[in-house]
Formats: C-alpha cells, structure tokens, sequence
C-alpha cells in the first residue's frame, strides 16, 4: 500500500480469539480477556477488514465517554490500523474532535461515547464495537442494538471487548445465558507482548490478579480452585475422545439448587462431565426420572450422591430397578464426602502436568437447560458458573482461612463435582513420610542398618 509517497506494509495476522472474530457472523459477540492480550486491536482490525470488503457499511466505535476514545482506542486505530495517509484518515480533524472515517468505497466509521448517546443514536449501523463494555450499563447496549438495521453488511453484528470484572456483571451473565457469543482471548494470542508487561500484571493482587492477569470474573478474593481456566477446561463435545464407562455425581437440593452430572472417563481415567441438570424446588421424584433416564442412555456404572441423605438414595435405587422390572444393582451409593481431600483432588484433575491437558473438564451447553429463577436473581444456574465465586472463608479482619471453603460460596455443582473426582480417582495426595525400612525392635532396626544401606532406591 502506499501513503504520502511511501511504501506500507500492514500486516496483522489473527490467532485465538481474534481470528475467531473474523469468523464470528453471530449477532453479539463477546471478546473477553486478561489485560494485554490485543483484544482492542483485533476488533478494530476486523472493522477494517470490513469497511474495505464492504462498500456502504456503516461502523459505530465507542465507549462510555467520548473523551476516553480519543485517549485509548483511537490511538491504536490510528498508529496501528489506520496509518499516517491513510485514505480515511483525510482532513485535519485532531484525534479528540474528529467524529467519523470516511472510506473512499463510502464505507464510514462513526465515534461516539454513551455520554452523549442522542448523536450517535440518531443514524443506524451495520456493526458497533463497543470497548471497555464494563464501564456501561445493560440499557446502553440495548440502546445500540435497536440501531443495528442498516442493512448493507449481510450480516449486523454488535461487538464487545472488555477485561473481566465481577461474575455477576450484566455482561457475564448475558453470555452465560447465550445471548453473547463469548471468545475468550489470552497472553499466547499477542505476540507483541514483553515478559516484562507481564511480570508486571503478575505483581497484581486479589481481584485484580485474577481479572488482569488470570482473565476471570471474579469479585471476591481467595478462589479455592485458582486453576480454572475456561479456555482450558470448557471444550467442546466434538473434542471429547472416546469414553469407556459413565457414572453419574449427585448433590441433592430443593431450595438451594440439586446437581445432577453425567461423567465420561476415557482409556487414561480422564473425566468428562457430559450432561448437567442444575434445578432449584425440584421434588425427589423428579430428580429420580431424570437419573433414570440417564441411567438408560448411558448405562451408568455407579451413582456417587451426597451422603446427607441416606433415604434418597434407597429410594433412587429402588426407582433405578423399577421400569422394565429388570434386575439392577444397588448403583447409588454414598459419596466420599472428605471436604479438604476432595478439593485437593478437584485441584489435581484442574492442573495440567507435563503439557497434557487437565485430567477434569467439562463440556460445553451440557445443561439441560437454565433455571429460570436462578438466572432471574444473577446466580449461577451450572457448575462452571461456580468457579469464580467459589471462596475461602475469610475471618474479621479479612484473612482467607485456606483451610474451610465460604459456606456462602455457590458449590452445588462443585460438590457433584467433589464426589465425582473422589469415586474416579481414589487417590491419596496427602503427603507421608516415609515408613521405616525395619520394624522398632528388629534386628536390622538395633543393628542400623537403615541408616548404613541409605535409600535402596
């Protein structure tokens, strides 16, 4: 390309996230992320990709002020996207006056801020781009919407980039209910990125920590389960290998959620959950059809259930025997219920080792469908919608007491999830000393030998 009588080259090639926005045709997309990762300018190279593949389109680009675009996003637009002699970037309007990009096709880009949304609102578009989307509210970005009817792109397609914030921010839970296409945007996806950028986002702390570095929605301090991460535990069912045997995880509830998980295990004792049913005032025997029904389609080996209630789970063996009369093993039985145990063993299936995958993930739209109440009140409505507000308990003066989990915390799911990696796996991470070579009082232990052998090994 050429500018003001000088060779450019631009080049941007899209990886991760950024290159799942150049495919994404869906009608609002959510690229989220760590602090760094090049959401901003991957958004905006894809609005450039389309003013010039798209003659006539209309494009909004804006934040909650005005003024914070001149400072941030227009930057990178103009140094990174748009270069100095640019055929849209004609005429003498400064970064903090200028109102739109003018493509010579008639493709035009229009810069606005919520703080004063009656400009903006007053024309319709093909696209809208809507960054640090944190700062606004849900009726914002619905006001925006109502404007996506331009109709010359083939599709209309409003966009949000944001680094996570609380777990219970509208946006969150827009894309947890999939209104949102959510695409997750990480470090590895930037290769401009220094190592000391991120030393310095590792030197954060609490909340911050785990937004800007980590890319979670967090509000809380002192996350039990710090590995998760859905870009490496969330996959999709096309990626499942092939399972050898299904048991089933239970956490009983009637008020508070009841859990319901289905667990694939493949050839190396990998754990799949494959279905979820996550149900508040649920009768027991509702829970027990739908056990039943799974226990037909996936010929369940073993039931683990919540040992609080013993009675349930003699009544869903009986329920589990009952449909054809056919002769069934008592499968249900009661869980191992070692809390502080069950979570190291949920912290070793999260942990990947020796760059394999983790041995614990969970496959994507495996709900069987949303509680309504539950979503209406913003709480989570599935078991990976757990993780982030899963926290220790913290005493008075605000220290996390790693050692017992907030009995506020969400954990229905978890709990399902505890019994199930406690069936699985059996074992003891606990750390042991090493027994003695020879028993007190032999003749190897008054002679000494242990200690003139050494290690045998």
């Amino acid at each position: 390309m050429i500018a003001k009588g000088k060779e450019v080259e631009h080049i941007f090639r899209p990886s991760g996230a950024a290159s799942a926005l150049f495919l994404s045709r869906d009608p609002e997309v959510l690229i989220e992320g760590p602090a760094g990762t090049g959401k901003t300018r991957a958004v905006l190279e894809y609005v450039n990709y389309l003013c010039e593949e798209y003659p006539g389109i209309r494009v909004l680009l804006y934040r909650k002020t005005r003024t914070s675009m001149s400072e941030s996003v227009l930057v990178t637009w103009e140094e990174k996207v748009l270069w100095e002699g640019h055929p849209a970037r004609v005429g003498d309007a400064q970064r903090n006056t200028r109102q739109h990009y003018k493509y010579p096709n008639g493709s035009h880009v229009v810069v606005g801020g919520m703080d004063n949304s009656d400009r903006i609102m007053s024309t319709e578009y093909d696209v809208a781009a809507c960054f640090e989307g944190t700062e606004i509210s849900l009726e914002d970005w619905e006001k925006v919407l109502s404007r996506l009817r331009n109709n010359i792109l083939p599709w209309q397609q409003a966009i949000l980039d944001c680094n996570p914030g609380s777990q219970y921010h509208w946006i969150n839970q827009r894309a947890n209910r999939g209104l949102m296409a959510r695409l997750l945007s990480r470090h590895v996806d930037n290769p401009s990125l220094t190592k000391a950028y991120l030393k310095n986002l590792e030197r954060l702390s609490g909340a911050r920590y785990e937004r800007l570095f980590k890319g979670r929605w967090v509000s809380e301090e002192g996350l039990v389960y710090d590995e998760w991460d859905p870009a490496i535990h969330m996959i999709e069912a096309e990626d499942v290998p092939d399972l050898k045997w299904h048991f089933g995880s239970v956490d009983w509830g009637y008020r508070a959620p009841g859990v319901f998980q289905v667990w694939g295990v493949d050839g190396e004792s990998n754990l799949y959950r494959i279905h979820e049913t996550y149900k508040t005032e649920q009768k027991y025997d509702w829970w027990a059809e739908q056990i039943a029904e799974a226990h037909d389609k996936y010929d369940l080996s073993t039931v683990v259930c919540d040992p609080a209630e013993p009675r349930s789970i003699d009544m869903l063996n009986d329920r589990l025997g009952s449909p054809s009369k056919r002769h069934v093993e008592r499968i249900a039985r009661k869980a191992d219920n070692d809390m502080m145990s069950g979570l190291d063993m949920v912290r070793w299936g999260l942990t990947p080792e020796g760059g394999a995958p983790p041995r614990l993930r969970f496959v994507k739209h495996a709900l069987a469908g949303r509680d309504a109440a539950l979503s209406e009140k913003h709480a989570p409505c599935c078991t990976e919608e757990e993780f982030p507000g899963f926290v220790w308990l913290k005493q008075d003066d605000g220290k996390v007491i790693k050692e017992k989990p907030d009995p506020g915390s969400p954990d229905h799911g978890l709990d399902a999830t505890r019994y199930a990696a406690m069936f699985a796996w059996k074992r003891d991470l606990s750390y042991k000393e090493a027994a003695p070579m020879y028993d007190p009082g032999s003749v190897g232990q008054l002679l000494n030998f242990e200690e003139l052998l050494g290690d045998p090994y």
